[in-house]
């Protein structure tokens, strides 16, 4: 196992939640959940109301679960 596998294994499976609302810079997001789902984790997109959001580019953002 090289030392960039060991250093992420922690990751793997874990179910991480991103807090975004309409207007969230959709490429940040984008990229952010990108990677970590690249390293095997779960992520959710969890909003203030459940309905999907629009990012700052117009970009609609499917919503996995509301904050309320």
């Amino acid at each position: 196992m090289s030392t960039h596998e060991a250093s992420h294994s922690w990751i793997k499976g874990r179910e991480i939640t991103i807090l975004a609302a309409d207007g969230v810079n959709e490429e940040h997001l984008f990229i952010t959940k990108n990677a970590l789902e690249n390293e095997g984790a779960i992520l959710k997109v969890i909003s203030p109301k459940l309905v999907d959001i629009t990012g700052n580019s117009g970009t609609k953002i499917l919503v996995d679960h509301s904050s309320f």
